[in-house]
Formats: C-alpha cells, structure tokens, sequence
C-alpha cells in the first residue's frame, strides 16, 4: 500500500464534513487514544496514525520528529481535517508521564512489586508502534524515542528480561536486557524455576544420593585393597548402570 492508497483508505473512514467544516475520523482508536489505520506492509499488519501521516503527506518540509507533535485547533478531538492540523512543540516529559499513567492502569499491582497485565506479553501501542507492554514500559522509562538495538556489540542476540519471573509483569525496574543465556538459564537459576536435580523430569534419584554416589568414587586402582567397581557401588547404591 503506497501513500496514495493510504490517503484513499483514511478517505474512506472519514465522515462528512460538519457545521464546523470539521471531518470526522470514524475508524478505529488505539490505546492511546489516537486514530490508526491498520495497513498491510511485506504481508504485515501496521498501524498508521492518521493525523501524523497526513500532516507528513501535506506537509513533507515539516515532518513531524520526535520534538514535534501533531494536533488539531479546532477543538474536535475527532477531526482529521488537514487544514485544522498544527505542528507544535511536544514536551517528551510530560507526554511519557500521560501515556505511563494510562499503562499503569491496565496492570495490576502484586506485593512482591510487580504490575502485571492480564496477561503475558499484552499488546499495546506506542507512538503509534505496537509492542509487548513491558516493552513499552522499558522504552518510556529509559526515554527511548526508538526500540533498542536487538544486539550488543559482538552481534550476541538480546531480549527484554522479566527479573522477576513473570512474563504478565511490566514493572520498569523489573525489566533489563540480556542475553538467552541470561533469559533462559541464569535467570532461571536465580527464581529456582530451573528443573534441575529432583525437579527434572529425567530424574530417578534424589540430588542427596546423586552426591553420595559422586562422592564415592574410589581412590584405589582396580585391583588393590579397598577399590570398589562401578558395578558394586551402584549395587550398594541400589541404582543401575547405564551403558
């Protein structure tokens, strides 16, 4: 879908003009509360939003950065008019301060500090952009106008980690990228959710005999007083050798 197509699909949600000359957007809203229109791009949905895409459209000198916002002077909250948009100055602070609170309402707050969302890796949009809420989350309170790079330097594959082991959390102090070894094993290690030991499925003995049976392992060479094959022990043991 090319500009043009877009500027005939807006078109199409846009009612008729009012009293005021204003036109009315009549498709959809997303979390944030701007117009979006949802877009095939390489076979993917995208969100668009209407009025910073018309703006751009009508105004390529003046783009819209990451200083800039998009609004409307006619006091309509839903015209998307052209002539009725202005460029103005976007103070960032408070802007993230207003989209944090309207996050912070769609969690709910655990004892153990966590806000957790109704469920694991919910979506939501930011700027327009949608993303996993924790990842929203970690990008408002970093002040990060773009998602952070998906690599460290040595070209290691990073992903956001849940510290605290719930993936519905999006508590910004809970989160912090790493590595998939620190995701899926380090971490796991720390909140004991690792099946390690007893916990293993493939476990038929107890992390105590494990020990004992390690600790066993003579010290003599076969054939000298004392020395104990592998055979006698894991009989004394009462385990099974496997070949």
């Amino acid at each position: 879908m090319d500009e043009h197509e877009v500027v005939e699909a807006i078109r199409a949600k846009t009612g008729s003009a009012d009293a005021n000359g204003c036109l009315p957007w009549l498709g959809r809203l997303d979390v944030n509360g701007y117009r979006t229109l949802r877009k095939s791009v390489n076979k993917k949905m995208q969100q668009t939003n209407v009025r910073r895409f018309l703006w751009g459209f009508n105004h390529p000198d003046e783009p819209l950065d990451k200083f800039h916002k998009c609004k409307v002077i006619c006091e309509n909250n839903k015209c998307v008019k052209v002539e009725h948009l202005r460029r103005m100055p976007l103070k960032e602070e408070k802007s993230s301060a207003i989209i944090w609170a309207r996050l912070e309402k769609r969690g709910v707050r655990l004892g153990n500090g966590c806000l957790v969302a109704e469920k694991a890796y919910e979506k939501v949009s930011l700027r327009g952009v949608m993303m996993g809420i924790h990842k929203a989350s970690y990008m408002l309170h970093k002040s990060l106008v773009e998602s952070p790079t998906e690599q460290d330097e040595n070209g290691v594959p990073l992903v956001l980690r849940h510290l605290c082991n719930d993936s519905r959390c999006f508590e910004p102090t809970h989160l912090a990228y790493g590595t998939l070894r620190e995701n899926n094993y380090d971490d796991k290690i720390a909140n004991g959710t690792l099946p390690r030991g007893p916990k293993n499925h493939n476990a038929s003995i107890s992390e105590e005999l494990a020990r004992r049976i390690k600790d066993s392992k003579p010290t003599t060479r076969r054939g000298q007083a004392g020395h104990e094959t592998a055979i006698e022990r894991a009989k004394r043991f009462g385990v099974h050798i496997l070949v």
